[in-house]
């Protein structure tokens, strides 16, 4: 005979609103920012980036940087900080959800080799993002590096930002 279905415990109505009303402020808050200020600035710096410099980078090789690794290592670090202690929770006790461990909805615990291989999956998800990182940094020397001469250097007057 088979193990009856064992569920993992449900959040209660107020343990719920207790974790996604802060999440929704802190959503809501990001996103007035980005309207409010990172929207501006990151116009102003797309109209203008051929007139700064950071470090040895020219704006346009900082902007290739930011898209083609610093999005990546952002995406890592945001899932790691979100699932690495639950893979670690569910190999060391070699059930998924870990014990203890709340869930939203109706959820079936998996034990075994199925519960290694979902430890795993949450443990290596972060790598293949580090891997698009480590990727995009190889592509990066192989991005344009200047607008051919397309860009007006009139909008550098007063706004070249150098840091050395």
């Amino acid at each position: 005979m088979s193990e009856p279905i064992e569920f993992a415990p449900l959040y209660s109505r107020n343990e719920r609103l207790t974790k996604a009303l802060p999440t929704l402020a802190i959503a809501a808050l990001l996103y007035w920012l980005y309207h409010s200020y990172f929207h501006q600035w990151l116009t102003w710096y797309l109209e203008t980036m051929h007139c700064h410099q950071f470090f040895s980078l020219t704006g346009i090789e900082a902007l290739w940087l930011a898209i083609f690794v610093g999005i990546p290592m952002l995406c890592a670090i945001t899932i790691a900080i979100a699932l690495l202690p639950t893979g670690y929770n569910t190999l060391k006790d070699k059930q998924y959800p870990p014990i203890g461990a709340k869930v939203f909805q109706k959820t079936k615990i998996v034990k075994g080799n199925k519960a290694r291989i979902k430890g795993w999956m949450h443990l290596l998800l972060p790598l293949i993002f580090v891997a698009i990182a480590c990727w995009g940094y190889l592509q990066v020397g192989q991005m344009p590096t200047d607008a051919d001469g397309k860009l007006d250097p009139s909008l550098c007057v007063d706004q070249a930002i150098i840091i050395q």
